[in-house]
């Protein structure tokens, strides 16, 4: 019976906007006691058409009732994202992106359980470059590589072994780093400009 409400404010100006969000309700399981909050806020600068750049900033809170952490507990993450795309010709852009995620009881990442149903602290973080080409407008290529890196061991890499209970079943892999390289050619449609 309980609800989550949900206020957003959106103020814009010809080089830059902010955006606030605000969600909160009671989210615990078969219980209206304590409440989950979540604020993510967003600055969008565009100060020429060739440059533009974002920060985000998210903080979220649980009070916990029947999930594996003490009832009346506080859990917290936090997180922080920024990134500046640079278009120094009609054809090519570039852009570099950065994100650390702290989830500090695990409640976040792990679904309030933790590993072994321990939850303890990690902190997940992710470094992006992207570069792309248009080949015309509609169609464009793009390359992307990105580095994950954590406290804990929760990305996998390679075949896994194990006698019993597998990491994985908790939510954990057997590498706290990851590197993906990715190629893409995209094409997309809209209004003509």
């Amino acid at each position: 019976s309980g609800k989550t409400i949900g206020a957003n404010v959106l103020v814009t100006f010809p080089k830059w906007n902010w955006i606030f969000d605000y969600y909160g309700g009671p989210e615990n399981t078969d219980t209206n006691k304590g409440w989950k909050h979540l604020v993510d806020t967003t600055i969008n600068i565009t100060p020429f058409s060739k440059l533009s750049a974002y920060v985000n900033i998210d903080y979220g809170q649980n009070r916990n009732y029947n999930n594996s952490f003490a009832n009346g507990s506080l859990s917290v993450w936090k997180a922080f994202a920024g990134a500046v795309r640079v278009t120094p010709f009609s054809k090519f852009a570039f852009t570099a992106r950065g994100e650390v995620f702290d989830d500090e009881t695990g409640y976040a990442l792990f679904g309030a359980a933790g590993y072994d149903g321990v939850p303890f602290e990690n902190q997940v973080r992710e470094v992006t470059f992207t570069g792309e080409y248009k080949f015309m407008e509609g169609l464009l290529w793009r390359a992307e590589y990105r580095h994950d890196w954590a406290d804990q061991p929760i990305f996998t890499r390679g075949r896994v072994f194990c006698d019993g209970i597998c990491p994985q079943e908790d939510g954990l892999g057997n590498s706290k780093t990851q590197n993906t390289l990715t190629f893409a050619v995209i094409g997309y449609f809209g209004p003509k400009r």
